[in-house]
């Protein structure tokens, strides 16, 4: 198979290939605890696999780093493999980590927490072909909603997008927000990339999202924020919810219907794409009512208006193949690595109708 180096537009449509519609993986991330530690793709490869570092710079050797058994990928002891030591990962004291992630899985530990490119480094990316099918849910495709939208951008060879969420539509921790190869953009670079090349037009870019926001400084910073730009914004795109995990659902609905409102008040030939919260990570506290989020953000629904359902994406990766959290997150709570930042832009994609 042909691998990829570095990102660039030419590698856009394999980069964003839906891992549940295509039988040919590109650097699938992986996770590593333990000197003999192991790791689950999601399909058992045919064939051989690549397994390189997380800038893709360096090829390991199967039968010197690693062995291939079914799904799994397991390291090799005295390997080149990176890797998390078991008391590294599950500590007992946090030391003077600015975060404390206190371990729902193991009671009394606390789990690794950094920012920046320090866990992806510690990740194994793989790419191989196969010949299972995907099993688990599947976004469904919005194209119902979106078909205006996607035909006026045809039509007028441009158009506008602008997204307002939290630290996750920031960016946070793509390679090329890092400043690390493989430079694979944010998950809304990469949304609005897919759309320019499938509706052939070029598209302005805006992003006002804040990390660490909830839906409640949205809605308190609106005017200074994105008021100014909503009668130029042909897609607004609301990502809010990671963090509003603990506050009641019926205050999210409310919150988000209000900024629905204000949108279509400054655009009413506008549309939305509300795109829903991972997960964080399953074996922290930081689990709360993210799916919530998620279900009422489908229940806005509307022919103007349709929801990402990530987080169902990403629970299917754990549920159905066993998938750890940590296996796409670069901060090892709630920001993805490039494999994650993917999946993202895939599942909003096929909501906004992109593939055919």
């Amino acid at each position: 198979m042909e691998l990829l180096n570095l990102y660039n537009r030419a590698n856009l449509q394999k980069y964003l290939a839906p891992f549940w519609n295509t039988r040919t993986v590109y650097d699938e991330s992986l996770m590593i605890v333990g000197d003999s530690g192991a790791s689950q793709l999601i399909y058992k490869p045919k064939g051989p696999v690549t397994v390189r570092n997380n800038t893709l710079e360096i090829t390991y050797k199967e039968g010197v780093d690693y062995r291939v058994s079914g799904r799994t990928i397991e390291r090799i002891p005295g390997g080149s493999l990176p890797f998390f030591r078991e008391d590294e990962y599950y500590m007992d004291d946090p030391g003077d980590s600015p975060v404390v992630l206190r371990c729902t899985s193991r009671p009394g530990k606390n789990l690794f927490f950094s920012e920046g490119g320090v866990i992806t480094k510690r990740m194994i990316f793989v790419s191989y072909e196969t010949e299972q099918a995907w099993e688990g849910f599947r976004p469904s495709s919005g194209k119902n909603v979106f078909t205006p939208l996607l035909e006026r951008f045809r039509k007028d060879g441009k158009g506008s997008v602008l997204f307002y969420g939290d630290s996750l539509t920031c960016g946070c921790n793509s390679s090329s927000y890092v400043g690390l190869p493989p430079y694979v953009p944010s998950w809304p670079e990469l949304i609005t990339m897919g759309l320019e090349d499938y509706c052939g037009a070029g598209l302005t870019y805006v992003n006002e999202a804040v990390g660490g926001w909830a839906s409640s400084h949205a809605v308190d910073n609106w005017d200074a924020k994105v008021k100014r730009h909503l009668p130029y914004t042909d897609l607004f795109v609301l990502a809010f919810g990671m963090n509003d995990g603990w506050i009641p659902a019926e205050e999210y609905r409310a919150k988000t219907e209000l900024m629905i409102n204000r949108y279509f008040e400054a655009k009413p030939d506008g549309y939305i794409l509300l795109v829903a919260p991972m997960t964080p990570n399953r074996e922290t506290d930081w689990v709360a009512n993210q799916s919530v989020c998620e279900k009422v953000m489908l229940s806005l629904q509307t022919d103007r208006i349709a929801a990402v359902p990530v987080y169902s994406v990403f629970m299917n990766l754990v549920d159905t193949y066993g998938k750890l959290t940590g296996n796409w997150l670069a901060n090892n709570i709630n920001h993805v690595n490039d494999f994650g930042a993917r999946v993202y832009a895939q599942a909003a994609l096929t909501v906004l109708g992109a593939y055919d």
